[in-house]
């Protein structure tokens, strides 16, 4: 039952999008952390499952400090999430793909998965990343298009989810020129 929250969750996460392009709402603004919350709690919950794999466990934690990374180090925080009109951030794992954060939570549930060989982790795992696949979408094709200003250009050169040779590179060399300052 606990997993539910999740879902309700993800549900959160698109009432949130929606009003930041709609109804500016400021009770609103807060469905996006309430939902967060919820994930979490589920997520959290279900660990006290009995364990199975440490290797599964070492997965997880790396997948969640790369969701970490990716959604909030991996950015120009400020032109992302504090302006007004916000601009496209696309260097780094960004260049690699649009919604480089999706790779990073599906490896902290498949690692949840393989940490506890559980039916629940097995449904969470399949219905959350489906939900978070699905919200990406709803950004990329509605939310995003309007939040940030070069959006529709930055579509046309990092691909949506499959990293490409050119993506790669340009990931890689972002890195390289970043390690050589």
């Amino acid at each position: 039952m606990i997993k539910y929250l999740g879902v309700i969750g993800f549900c959160l996460f698109f009432i949130y999008d929606y009003n930041q392009v709609r109804w500016n709402n400021g009770v609103l603004k807060k469905f996006f952390l309430i939902g967060l919350i919820l994930i979490s709690i589920a997520t959290i919950y279900y660990c006290t499952l009995p364990l199975k794999s440490i290797l599964g466990i070492i997965i997880a934690l790396f997948g969640l400090a790369l969701t970490v990374y990716v959604l909030f180090f991996a950015l120009d925080f400020k032109d992302t999430y504090i302006n007004d009109k916000f601009k496209v951030y696309d260097k780094g794992v960004y260049s690699l793909c649009r919604h480089p954060g999706y790779w990073s939570l599906l490896i902290m549930y498949l690692g949840l998965l393989v940490a506890f060989q559980d039916v629940e982790w097995l449904w969470i795992t399949i219905i959350y990343n489906l939900l978070n696949l699905i919200y990406i979408v709803f950004q990329d094709k509605y939310t995003f298009t309007i939040i940030f200003e070069d959006y529709c250009e930055y579509k046309t050169y990092v691909p949506f989810l499959i990293p490409t040779l050119a993506s790669i590179n340009s990931c890689l060399n972002y890195f390289r020129e970043k390690n050589e300052i």
